[in-house]
């Protein structure tokens, strides 16, 4: 446990009421540090897990992030001024679904995942130096929920950028993972569902892992940035920061003129224009070509001998394996 002195934020503790839960910690901004009464009760009012708020000003914080630092560098007004963070947790998704109410400017983070959730049933574990956190937003336009992900996954990449001063070729692949040439270097989990007795609003979490400082299992962020950052390395508290600045600008977009004004950065930013593929499906084959994003956000591909022919890809029933050239349809999802 290390302990830093803040002179600009609050710091809180809480401890969930079973002897085995998780002990987590509180950074709030100078911004929010008169609403901290309320953020207490918001946080004791988690559906599965009520839990006791302590308020604690001596510093005292269980993660190694920077919390000074990070501050320092936010620059929003909504997203990223509260943090609930634990150095070792085992889901920082789950954890949120578990304990937090509807609130969307709180960010749940952790150093150390070791039941990471990922597409599907997937689980994974991230080492020290991984950015590993979720945060949630209440989402008032249905037709643009399959977009929000694609922001979060714009959000790493100019986020990168940003930091760094050039393009450094960190690109997407679609839908959700973050990769480096041909290693992944992170990924994005977006969960919806509807907020009760409120007619189209859907709560959605997201959940980011991003190997930043950490050079195993495949590579990290400081590691591609090495020799261009050397005076100021690129951080766990910059990249944090930095991606919620981004984050909020493009989803004001979104909720004010739809993902149409930002389709263009997103296939700037993502590994798949005009890449050829076969769409495999019950022992049928078509040679199909990546022509972009349809209407809804999903994937588009054309009929390479009749591009006419076009079809839409979800990510939930298709399986894209891009450095094999092929994309497996779970479920056929025919003709536009």
């Amino acid at each position: 446990l290390r302990t830093t002195h803040f002179s600009n934020h609050i710091l809180a503790s809480r401890r969930a009421m079973s002897s085995n839960a998780e002990t987590l910690h509180l950074a709030v901004s100078p911004q929010y540090r008169n609403q901290l009464d309320s953020i207490k009760q918001d946080l004791q009012r988690g559906q599965k897990n009520p839990v006791q708020l302590v308020t604690n000003n001596n510093g005292e914080t269980a993660s190694n992030l920077d919390f000074e630092k990070y501050f320092s560098l936010l620059k929003t007004q909504k997203f990223g001024h509260v943090v609930v963070h634990g150095h070792s947790l085992t889901s920082t998704q789950t954890i949120y679904k578990s304990s937090f109410s509807d609130r969307d400017d709180i960010v749940l983070l952790s150093d150390v995942q070791n039941s990471g959730k990922g597409r599907g049933q997937n689980v994974w574990s991230s080492p020290e130096g991984c950015l590993t956190f979720s945060f949630g937003c209440i989402h008032r336009i249905p037709s643009t929920l399959p977009h929000f992900q694609y922001l979060a996954s714009m959000a790493v990449t100019e986020g990168f950028n940003n930091i760094v001063g050039q393009d450094m070729g960190v690109r997407i692949k679609w839908p959700n993972d973050v990769y480096y040439g041909k290693q992944k270097i992170g990924g994005v989990l977006c969960q919806s569902s509807c907020v009760v007795n409120r007619a189209n609003e859907f709560k959605v979490l997201c959940g980011i892992g991003i190997n930043t400082e950490n050079t195993e299992p495949t590579t990290c962020l400081r590691q591609i940035s090495d020799g261009i950052h050397e005076t100021n390395p690129v951080s766990r508290e910059s990249i944090l920061a930095e991606f919620f600045n981004v984050f909020e600008n493009l989803y004001n977009t979104l909720q004010t003129s739809g993902f149409e004004p930002l389709k263009e950065r997103y296939l700037q930013n993502w590994l798949h224009s005009n890449q050829e593929l076969r769409l495999l499906h019950n022992n049928s084959e078509v040679n199909v070509r990546v022509s972009g994003l349809t209407a809804s956000g999903f994937l588009m591909a054309e009929n390479k001998e009749n591009p006419a022919i076009k079809y839409e890809l979800h990510p939930d029933t298709n399986s894209l394996n891009f450095w094999e050239g092929f994309i497996v349809a779970k479920t056929w999802e025919g003709k536009l």
